[in-house]
């Protein structure tokens, strides 16, 4: 009776080709799963900003432009203004023409918000503070009761765009300084200055000095006993 074949069993080496193949297969998917995954979050991720972009955009639209001042009539002109003749004031100050004189300027230098300038050859003090009734809306919160310089002062010579321009501008006493040294001169010394680079005598020597003194006196005195 022929014997029937028997089954062969799977060798070790087949067994480990085939765990290979399976593992390599398992990393092949893992790895196409995460690629995949990441490729699926990056426009998804994009839509969202730009959606956000956009959002923002319609809360907070860009703002118009300032229109010029020939661009809107003078009765209007507050409307769009900033109220930059409220944010300072200017007084009139004598030429200095003295080193003294000079020094009063660098004085005013060394306030905060202070400046000089010349205009017309004329100078002024300028002092950049708000008027403390101007309103968030740079508007005038005693329109009907400002005083009188407020009211002389129209839209015909508002500053709307107008720039800060001035023959001569100082903001610091530095500047003031060597603008009077280039106009007067090198500062000269003053008296009390040239007295006090004298040597001061010590007290030993003014001791010995009066003992002398006191001494001669004396003998005078006897002589004439």
């Amino acid at each position: 009776m022929p014997k029937s074949p028997s089954k062969k069993s799977p060798c070790a080496s087949c067994e480990s080709c085939s765990t290979r193949k399976t593992s390599a297969t398992r990393a092949a998917k893992s790895a196409e799963t995460r690629k995949t995954g990441k490729t699926a979050k990056k426009p998804e991720a994009a839509k969202s900003a730009k959606s956000w972009k956009a959002a923002e955009a319609k809360k907070s639209p860009k703002p118009a432009r300032r229109p010029k001042k020939s661009e809107v009539p003078p009765e209007r002109l507050c409307e769009f203004c900033d109220a930059k003749c409220c944010r300072y004031f200017a007084l009139p100050i004598d030429k200095p023409s003295t080193f003294e004189e000079f020094d009063y300027v660098r004085w005013y230098l060394l306030h905060e918000g202070a400046s000089v300038f010349v205009e017309d050859g004329d100078w002024f003090l300028l002092v950049r503070t708000p008027c403390k009734e101007l309103g968030p809306d740079n508007r005038c919160r005693i329109y009907e009761t400002r005083p009188q310089i407020c009211r002389e002062y129209s839209t015909t010579r508002c500053e709307y765009d107008d720039l800060f321009l001035f023959e001569q501008y100082f903001e610091t006493p530095e500047q003031v300084e060597e603008y009077a040294v280039a106009t007067l001169g090198p500062r000269q010394e003053t008296t009390s200055a040239v007295k006090s680079t004298k040597p001061v005598k010590s007290a030993a020597k003014k001791e010995a000095k009066t003992s002398k003194r006191r001494a001669s006196t004396e003998k005078s005195s006897k002589r004439g006993a």
